[in-house]
Order: C-alpha cells, then sequence, then structure tokens
C-alpha cells in the first residue's frame, strides 16, 4: 500500500522488516517496485533478477513478469534500446505460451508510444486481464491517464470512479 501511495521508503522499511521475520518471504518483486518509484533502477533490476525462494515452487527470475518489469524499468529510466529488446523477447515467448498483454502493454507507455500500449490494454481487457484490476490505481500507468481512452477502459472495467 506505501508504493501505491507514493512512499517508496515506507515500503522498502516494511518489505525489510518481512524480511526480518521472514526471510524466506517473497519481497523482491514488491522492493522493485518501490526502487523504480524512488528512480533507484539499478536496484530495481537487481531485485527483479533475484529468483523468488518463499514459494511452493520456486518463481525463475527470468518469468514473464520480472522480466516485464525490467523492461519497464530500463524504459523509465532512458533505456530504450534495452526496454525494446525486452519487448521484442515476451513477443517472442507470447509465440510459445500465453503472455498477459498488460505486460507489453507497460513497457510501451513507458517508452512513450501511447498507441501500442492502449492496443495492449484493449487485448488485456478481452482476454480479462486481472492486472487490469489496478488500472485506477497502477503508477506504471500515469502516462496514459489523460487520455479519454484510459477513462473508456476505466469505465468499461466496471471500476468505481
Amino acid at each position: 500500500m506505501y508504493y501505491l501511495d507514493g512512499d517508496p521508503d515506507r515500503a522498502l522499511a516494511a518489505y525489510r522488516r518481512l524480511l526480518e521475520l521472514d526471510p524466506k518471504a517473497e519481497a523482491g518483486y514488491g522492493m522493485g517496485l518501490a526502487y523504480v518509484r524512488k528512480r533507484s533502477y539499478e536496484e530495481a533490476i537487481a531485485e527483479f533478477r533475484k529468483p523468488i525462494q518463499g514459494v511452493s515452487q520456486p518463481v525463475s527470475p527470468d518469468s514473464v513478469e520480472n522480466r516485464a518489469m525490467i523492461g519497464y524499468t530500463f524504459a523509465v529510466s532512458g533505456r530504450r534500446q534495452l526496454a525494446n529488446r525486452v519487448l521484442a523477447d515476451l513477443l517472442e515467448i507470447s509465440r510459445r505460451r500465453s503472455v498477459d498483454p498488460f505486460y507489453p502493454a507497460i513497457i510501451e507507455a513507458a517508452l512513450g508510444d501511447n498507441e501500442a500500449a492502449f492496443g495492449w490494454l484493449e487485448k488485456a481487457y478481452q482476454e480479462r486481464s486481472e492486472e487490469l484490476l489496478m488500472l485506477k490505481t497502477d503508477p506504471r500507468l500515469d502516462a496514459l491517464r489523460s487520455d479519454p481512452r484510459f477513462a473508456n477502459l476505466v469505465h468499461r472495467i466496471g471500476l468505481p470512479k
């Protein structure tokens, strides 16, 4: 909640406390998000690259979600070529298995390609991506909020005003 409230320092403190209580807790992804919010991009990428140990089946740092966040982090930090490389990688993966369209959408939004981002968000809507449940509060989509298509999507999803 601290992350969504725009307080990455408190989010990081909460995750560190969680890890003190349970060293196997999954905190890396949340910490990565908080580091992105702080513009501590190298720390964010390091967190997204860590395997997730605290679950019954360890999640690879090469998971689609983690790859997408690495691509997003590259995009917001101005490393467009690396972000585009990750985006191409996600598209290649999507030829072999399902990739939530929300993930390419956040990278495209961070790259400033609103047309492509809305195309992916529309696909996410058609596929009923659960990532869209946070549409109104997810800071990764801030660059799209002023576009009327964003309000239309929020309305179609049925999120409260």
